[in-house]
C-alpha cells in the first residue's frame, strides 16, 4: 500500500510537471514548440492512463482520447518535430500526410473494440499491435537517417539537451520492446496473472525517467525560458556558428551542382534544396562576406564567364551567348554585374586578354 501511494505521488507530480512544460511551450511559441507540446501531450496521456486506468475511468474514454494522443503517434510526431528543427517548411498537407495513417489505424481499432465480436477482437488487437510497432520503427529509422544526414553532410552541431532528449526517446522505445519480450517469456513460464506486478515494475522503471527527461528538454526549449534564463550572447555565438556552417553548405552545393547556371534561381528555391529557410540562407551569405544572395550567385557567374573566355573553344561565341550559358538572363544584367564586380566592361576584359 505504501509503495502504491509513492507511485501515485510520482504520477501526479509528473503529470503536473508535464502540464506546466506544455503550457510553457505554447506561450510565445514557434512551430517547433507547438509540435513538441503535442509530443508531450501524448506522453501526458500515458501518465493519465496510469493514474486513471480503466478501473477509475471508462475504457471508452481512453479509446476516444487515444484517437489523438495514442502512443502510435510517437514516431510520426517525433519525426515532424525533427523536421521543424531543421527549418523545413511544414504545410498542413505535410502534417496530414504523416498523421493520417496512425489516425486511420486508431479508428479501425475503436471499431474493432466496439463492434467486432470477442472471437475476432483478439485478431484485431494483434493487427493493431503489429501495425503500431511497424509504424514506430519506420519513423524512428527515418528520424535516425535525418539526424545522421544533417550531422554528416550539413555540419549541424547538436546541443547537449537535444542529444539527451533524442537518445532518451529512442532508448525508451528500445527498452520498452525488450521489456515486453522479457515480460512475454516470463508470463509464458509463470502465467499472465502472476506477471502483472513484474510488468508494472518494468513499466515504472523506464517510463517515468523517460517522462522526467523529456519534461526537462521541453522546459529548456520553451521560448519564455530561453528569453529570460539563457543569456543572449551564448545564443548569438551559437547562431553565428551555425550560419558559418550553413555558408559552407551553400558553397559546397553551389560549386558541386553549379546551381548558379540556373537563370531563374531564387533564394526561396535554393533554400528548399538545402532544407533551410531563406532567412538563414540570407544571413549565412552575409556572414560569408557577401551583400545578398543575388550578388553571391552573380560572383560565381562572372568567374564562370572568365573561365570560359580563357578557353579557345569560346573565341567565336558572342558575349550574350556566353552570358546566357553562365546563368545571366539578359545581356544588360550581365554587363551591369560584370562592371560592378570587375571595374571594367566585358569588352574591356576581352581586350585585356588579347593583349596578354
Amino acid at each position: 500500500m505504501k509503495i502504491q501511494l509513492i507511485i501515485l505521488i510520482i504520477e501526479y507530480s509528473l503529470a503536473f510537471l508535464m502540464l506546466i512544460v506544455i503550457l510553457l511551450n505554447l506561450i510565445k511559441s514557434k512551430i517547433h514548440n507547438r509540435i513538441l507540446a503535442y509530443f508531450l501531450l501524448i506522453v501526458l496521456h500515458g501518465i493519465i492512463y496510469d493514474i486513471f486506468n480503466p478501473d477509475h475511468l471508462p475504457l471508452l474514454y481512453f479509446e476516444i482520447s487515444g484517437l489523438f494522443f495514442s502512443i502510435i503517434y510517437y514516431g510520426p510526431v517525433l519525426y515532424i518535430y525533427l523536421m521543424s528543427l531543421f527549418n523545413v517548411d511544414l504545410s498542413t498537407k505535410y502534417f496530414i500526410s504523416h498523421l493520417s495513417l496512425p489516425f486511420i489505424i486508431l479508428v479501425l481499432k475503436l471499431i474493432n473494440e466496439l463492434l467486432i465480436n470477442n472471437e475476432l477482437r483478439g485478431v484485431g488487437a494483434l493487427i493493431y499491435l503489429l501495425s503500431s510497432i511497424s509504424l514506430l520503427v519506420f519513423y524512428l529509422y527515418k528520424g535516425y537517417l535525418l539526424v545522421k544526414n544533417k550531422r554528416q553532410y550539413h555540419g549541424i552541431i547538436y546541443k547537449f539537451r537535444f542529444r539527451l532528449f533524442y537518445y532518451t526517446v529512442n532508448g525508451y522505445f528500445i527498452l520498452f520492446f525488450i521489456s515486453m519480450v522479457i515480460y512475454g517469456l516470463f508470463a509464458m513460464l509463470n502465467g499472465f496473472g502472476n506477471s502483472m506486478e513484474t510488468a508494472q515494475l518494468i513499466h515504472y522503471s523506464i517510463f517515468y525517467p523517460f517522462c522526467l527527461i523529456v519534461s526537462f528538454y521541453g522546459a529548456t526549449e520553451a521560448v519564455w525560458i530561453k528569453e529570460y534564463f539563457i543569456t543572449n550572447p551564448l545564443e548569438k555565438i551559437k547562431d553565428n556558428q551555425q550560419e558559418i556552417e550553413v555558408f559552407q553548405i551553400i558553397v559546397d552545393k553551389i560549386e558541386t551542382d553549379k546551381a548558379f547556371l540556373n537563370r531563374n534561381l531564387s533564394i526561396e528555391a535554393f533554400a528548399r534544396q538545402i532544407e533551410f529557410t531563406p532567412q538563414i540562407v540570407s544571413n549565412s551569405i552575409k556572414i560569408g562576406g557577401h551583400k545578398n544572395f543575388n550578388g553571391f550567385i552573380n560572383s560565381y557567374r562572372v568567374n564562370y564567364f572568365k573561365d570560359k573566355m580563357s578557353s579557345p573553344k569560346y573565341k567565336d561565341y558572342t558575349l550574350s551567348g556566353i552570358a546566357l550559358e553562365c546563368g545571366f538572363n539578359s545581356k544588360a544584367t550581365f554587363f551591369r554585374v560584370f562592371k560592378n564586380l570587375e571595374g571594367i566592361t566585358p569588352n574591356e576584359y576581352l581586350k585585356s586578354l588579347q593583349n596578354v
